[in-house]
């Protein structure tokens, strides 16, 4: 089976690679490290032009044309079936070029349609075969508007967390206040998110900071702080609170029983897009599970040391561990990628 794969983030590289592994099948397309260690050919590497927001794309032009050029060299012979995974941006135009050359498409992580943009539901239907959710809540709307959308379950519960002990241990650290600081998968939110993170830390008085580093970004030495390379589970299992761009990695902070201060800051432009456009009163992936804001949640200005430091105290004081126990429930079971890679084989010739 000729596969066919679009992972264009560092957790969409991941989260494909998984679906890869359990079809152990060859494959190539657009990916980063964890598919390049399965020995997926890749036509084009997501370290390369992984950016966030209008600004930082237009920074990446040049190199995200000449991956779609190559890309589309590529699909001058069509794949058997293709794997889209998240990056709508990108993805949903490389469905309609497949769809047109007869391709199947499977696309995992659907574009997040209840939150902006819901037009984008009529071409996830005109365009993927099948769509696997990983969010409780997407599966029955998409499936009314005539999509054929399955909830697999967050593809997060398959990489369990170690127990705090177990994750302190194998980080060398001992007793005393740990936080964790998540600052996102890209450049650019690393820029805007660690220096006010790292300063909050220090007003808490951590003993430690550790910080999970991604494979798409390079994070300078910092004193006093403990870099932790690939996912964030680790360092956020070894934590006591934790600052976490919006994103999966929220999510990850709640599997590992850590509770976030949830955190998010863009350039103006695209701030006064979202608030013009977003449809949901929450960022943070935890509190849209809920459909209630159990975890603080911190926009734009109001990433400061000072308030950034009062959140996370008031989680300090109050943990709320039945709305993580209860976060955990919603996600589902594990067997994600299991379930995708049946799906792929479903709607293969």
């Amino acid at each position: 089976m000729a596969l066919f794969v679009s992972a264009l983030e560092a957790s969409a590289d991941r989260w494909a690679s998984d679906v890869v592994r359990a079809l152990g099948r060859p494959c190539f397309g657009i990916g980063g490290s964890d598919l390049e260690a399965l020995g997926v050919r890749l036509v084009a590497d997501l370290r390369r032009f992984t950016a966030m927001g209008t600004v930082e794309v237009a920074a990446r032009l040049p190199a995200l044309l000449e991956a779609a050029a190559a890309v589309w060299d590529e699909l001058e012979t069509p794949p058997q079936v293709a794997l889209l995974v998240d990056g709508p941006d990108a993805n949903l135009p490389l469905a309609a070029l497949l769809a047109a050359r007869g391709v199947p498409v499977v696309y995992y992580v659907a574009p997040q349609v209840w939150a902006w943009r819901a037009h984008r539901v009529d071409a996830l239907r005109d365009r993927a075969r099948k769509v696997a959710v990983i969010l409780p809540f997407e599966e029955a709307p998409l499936r009314a508007a005539g999509v054929d959308a399955t909830f697999v379950g967050h593809p997060l519960l398959d990489s369990p967390s170690p127990s705090r002990a177990r994750a302190r241990d194998a980080l060398g650290l001992g007793e005393g206040l740990v936080v964790a600081v998540a600052p996102g998968s890209r450049p650019a939110e690393v820029d805007r998110h660690l220096g006010p993170c790292l300063a909050a830390a220090r007003l808490l008085g951590a003993r430690a900071i550790v910080v999970p580093v991604a494979p798409s970004v390079s994070i300078a030495q910092v004193p006093g702080v403990l870099r932790v390379p690939g996912p964030a589970g680790l360092a956020l299992a070894a934590a006591d609170v934790a600052f976490v761009a919006s994103g999966s990695a929220t999510l990850e902070a709640i599997l590992a029983g850590t509770p976030p201060v949830i955190l998010h800051r863009t350039s103006s432009i695209g701030f006064f897009v979202a608030r013009a456009l977003v449809r949901v009163g929450h960022v943070g992936l935890p509190n849209l599970v809920l459909g209630r804001r159990a975890f603080p949640e911190l926009l734009q200005d109001d990433v400061q040391p000072d308030l950034l430091a009062r959140a996370a105290e008031s989680l300090l004081a109050r943990p709320d561990m039945e709305a993580i126990q209860e976060v955990r429930a919603r996600l589902g079971t594990g067997g994600a990628a299991g379930r995708v890679a049946d799906m792929v084989r479903s709607v293969a010739p």
